[in-house]
């Protein structure tokens, strides 16, 4: 992950109400993305590119239902990887 997608999941956090950022940060999203990325051969790039859909869901930007489009669209992914990947 890079220092700039640190500072943009670590900003759009601390803007949500604390209730939500104590869920959020309640599990380890970020290293499950990053597992979930490497074990479907995502390389540095889309793991970023996936950790941000994956991030403007949780803060409720994006719809939940758009959420594998978005990751076929973001993370270079085939429909059935990124609706695999969103289950997960």
């Amino acid at each position: 992950m890079t220092e700039k997608l640190k500072e943009i999941i670590k900003k759009e956090i601390s803007e949500l109400p604390k209730e939500m950022q104590e869920a959020i940060n309640a599990f380890d999203w970020i290293r499950a993305t990053e597992e979930i990325g490497k074990k479907n051969n995502l390389t540095e790039e889309e793991i970023g590119d996936f950790q941000m859909e994956t991030l403007l869901v949780l803060i409720g930007v994006v719809d939940s239902e758009f959420y594998a489009v978005n990751i076929e669209n973001h993370a270079n992914t085939t429909k059935d990887e990124a609706v695999n990947m969103a289950k997960e």
